[in-house]
This record gives C-alpha cells, sequence and structure tokens, in this order.
C-alpha cells in the first residue's frame, strides 16, 4: 500500500531544470520539487517540514516537521532524494518516524497539561547512529524550548544541558520568546561542536526586528554530546524592510549550517502579511564569520552594546532564483557530492499545513567541492 500511495504522489511532483549559472557566481539552480499541500503517507499528511539533513551513511534523508500532533502524531520523515548535475531533485520511500517523550511515550497536542513538540531543526549526529532535534517548546503548557537526542527510530535518548540564559521564564520576562527560539542546529569540529541558534532575541536582549531596524540573536557554541557551553556570539539580524500598515511582518533565523571552524551559513527568512495569515516570503543565505566576535555568554543584555557581532555578507538570494516564488524556507543542509565532484546544498519549505502552500524541496550546485564550500560562498 505505502509502495501505491508513493507512487501517485510522485506524479505529483513538479521540477524546475537546470540553471546555467551567472560567470563568477558560485553556484547554480539544480531544481525544484514540489509535493502538493494534500499529500499524504500512510494517512499522514506532509507539511509543516521545518528541517533537514543527509545522513551520508545510509545516503537517507530526514525531514522533520512542526507538526504539534494536530495533524497526527508528532514526526519526522524518512526518505531518498535523488538528484545530480543537470537532473532535478525527485523525492521517494517517503515514510513517518514518530518522535517520542523521554518516557516513552508520543508528544501530544498542546493543552494537555503535558509538554508538545514544535519541532525546528534536526541533524544526524557524528555517530552516524542517533539524531539531535531542536523544539521551540510549549508556551500553551508552560514547557520552555529543548535539544533532544533520539535514535533513527524515534525513541528517546534524553536532552541535551542548556546554557541557564536560554531557560524559560513563565513570566516571559527573560529568556526565549514563545515560538521564536531553538530554530537552527549545527554539528562543527569534525562533530565535537554543536551550533545552536535562535530565531530572534531573548526578552532582555531587545525588541524583535523592524521594518527600519534589525536586531541581535544569540548563537551558542556547545560542545558535544556533554552540552557543556563554549561560546555565544551576537548575530546580526536584518530588518525586515518596508511593508503596509496593519500588517503581520518579521524577520528572523531559521536556520543555520556550519562550514568550518570560522563560518556557517545563516538562513535569514522573513516573512510580510498579504492576505489574513497569508504571507509572501523572502529567504537570504549568509555567510557569518565566527572570528573576531565577542563571547556574550556573561553579557545579561544585548541592549546594553559593548561586543562585537559576527560578521556577515550575503551569500545566497533564495528569492531570486529562476523558478516560481519560493516559499516559506525553513531547512538547509549539505547533500552528496554530484556526479562531476562539486558540492550540493539542499532547502526545504514549511508549508504550514495550507491548502494553498506546496512543500518546495530545492536542490543548488555549489561550484566547488565539498570541503571547499566556505571558501567558494563566503569569498
Amino acid at each position: 500500500m505505502r509502495k501505491r500511495i508513493a507512487g501517485a504522489l510522485l506524479l505529483g511532483l513538479g521540477a524546475a531544470p537546470l540553471q546555467a549559472a551567472d560567470p563568477g557566481q558560485p553556484y547554480a539552480l539544480i531544481g525544484m520539487a514540489v509535493l502538493p499541500p494534500d499529500a499524504h503517507i500512510d494517512g499522514l499528511q506532509i507539511g509543516g517540514l521545518s528541517g533537514v539533513d543527509y545522513d551520508p551513511l545510509s545516503h537517507d534523508w530526514f525531514l522533520i516537521s512542526d507538526d504539534r500532533s494536530e495533524h497526527g502524531p508528532a514526526r519526522l520523515w524518512r526518505a531518498r532524494i535523488a538528484y545530480d548535475h543537470g537532473q532535478p531533485p525527485r523525492i521517494d520511500g517517503l515514510h513517518p518516524v514518530f518522535l517520542h517523550r523521554e518516557d516513552g511515550s508520543l508528544f501530544p497536542a498542546p493543552g494537555t497539561g503535558s509538554e508538545a513538540s514544535d519541532a525546528e531543526s534536526i541533524r544526524v549526529a557524528p555517530d552516524g547512529k542517533s539524531l539531535v532535534w531542536s523544539s521551540e517548546g510549549d508556551a500553551k503548557d508552560a514547557f520552555g524550548p529543548s535539544v533532544r537526542r533520539a535514535r533513527l527510530d524515534g525513541s528517546p535518548l534524553g536532552k541535551l544541558p542548556l546554557p541557564a540564559n536560554l531557560a524559560y521564564d513563565p513570566l516571559r520576562q527573560t529568556g526565549p520568546r514563545p515560538n521564536l527560539s531553538f530554530e537552527g542546529l549545527g554539528f562543527a569540529a569534525k562533530g565535537r561542536q554543536l551550533w545552536l541558534s535562535m530565531e530572534a532575541p531573548l526578552q532582555q536582549d531587545g525588541p524583535l526586528a523592524s521594518a527600519a531596524q534589525g536586531t541581535m540573536v544569540r548563537f551558542t557554541r556547545l560542545s558535544w554530546p556533554s552540552g557543556r557551553l563554549l561560546r555565544q556570539l551576537a548575530y546580526p539580524v536584518d530588518p525586515i524592510g518596508p511593508f503596509p500598515a496593519g500588517k503581520l511582518a518579521d524577520n528572523g533565523v531559521s536556520e543555520i549550517l556550519p562550514l568550518d571552524a570560522r563560518h556557517l551559513l545563516v538562513l535569514e527568512r522573513s516573512g510580510v502579511e498579504i492576505g489574513k495569515m497569508d504571507f509572501r516570503y523572502r529567504s537570504r543565505v549568509y555567510c557569518a564569520a565566527s572570528d573576531g566576535a565577542s563571547d556574550v555568554a556573561r553579557i545579561t543584555s544585548l541592549r546594553d552594546g559593548g561586543f562585537k557581532p559576527m560578521r556577515k555578507r550575503l551569500a545566497i538570494d533564495l528569492s531570486a532564483l529562476p523558478i516560481p516564488a519560493v516559499d516559506n524556507v525553513e531547512g538547509m543542509a549539505l547533500g552528496p557530492a554530484l556526479s562531476n565532484g562539486h558540492a550540493s546544498l539542499v532547502f526545504v519549505t514549511d508549508n504550514n499545513f495550507a491548502a494553498n502552500h506546496p512543500t518546495q524541496v530545492i536542490a543548488l550546485e555549489i561550484m566547488a567541492k565539498p570541503k571547499a564550500v566556505a571558501k567558494a560562498l563566503c569569498r
């Protein structure tokens, strides 16, 4: 039955052809696959995809959904995504993996008094036998954000200890803002370190980004697997830019991807309301440099200044790709090397389970070998 449903689903996939790279541009579009909003496997709706990662051992992809057990049990999806130089991506073999709490039970929906999941990012652990994933928590039931470990089948391996300034405050005077917290994860230093990024500033660090003014968010570097705090840096988020009065709008960090000891790719995603709770998005990938930035772990509030933030430069404007409108990009991962030896970079969109928004999987070719991605995109 699963094969028959998956086969029908693949007929609904769309793909954009390879686009020639502009002279000197360090990347080119390979293509885009589209999952329709009503796509289902085993009776479960595919949507809300907020994180993605590639496992070089199994050659499988892991895509995590931010479904808070409202469209089925909280889950991730394991899949094959095939693409190459000149061959747009094709998704196959999708099957769900349910996420579990530490007692082995499934996560409930919000409002039960027990902790619900709001998954945002996922990475394959360096051992290749487990996963690490982040949840923005469950403010409705007074549970804060977390970083969790799990086996490949979704069974729990425990939570990672976190710095005190990232603890959730039910009074909302300090700490992470509800639904604006642990959006990005990424391994560095050959798997000995884990970066964790905030989507928006901590309560005490200042206001959210506005039309005219950006903001500062904290990136935290932890020792893996102990979770010991190594450093905390401030990253400058762009202003939203102009938007119509009376409309909702935001800009924040939706994912990070460490490239080497100094550089991270940072995905900034802004949204502007164009209809009631319907948004138009712009997503940009910056290369951020950690060297020279101040350790802000002991700074109570970033409002006070007195520190050097990370430096950044624009690497990729996803909204400028020659494909139909790029939606709400939330996941970013390096994929396998292409047949020509070049690296690949994959993005996935979160359609928020909206009936008029498909899920997009976008693949780019980086004009460099995998070990030289930072040199290509951060020059």
